[in-house]
């Protein structure tokens, strides 16, 4: 399942209907706040909200000065 960006985060699924997400907050000073995972029934036990954290990391060093 591809991994999706919009301005709230990350997401998997279509942006009307996410079947996970995280959100997150770029605060600046090289600091993000994550706020917020989610996945749905039919993706549990298949690591994706550790996917989504990977993509949140790799998010954060391609934005590291």
């Amino acid at each position: 399942m591809d991994i999706k960006r919009d301005d709230q985060g990350f997401y998997v699924g279509t942006a009307d209907s996410k079947d996970a997400m995280i959100t997150f907050e770029d605060k600046g000073n090289q600091t993000i706040d994550i706020d917020h995972t989610e996945v749905s029934e039919k993706l549990r036990g298949t690591g994706m909200a550790g996917k989504l954290v990977k993509a949140v990391v790799e998010y954060a060093r391609e934005k590291r000065p």
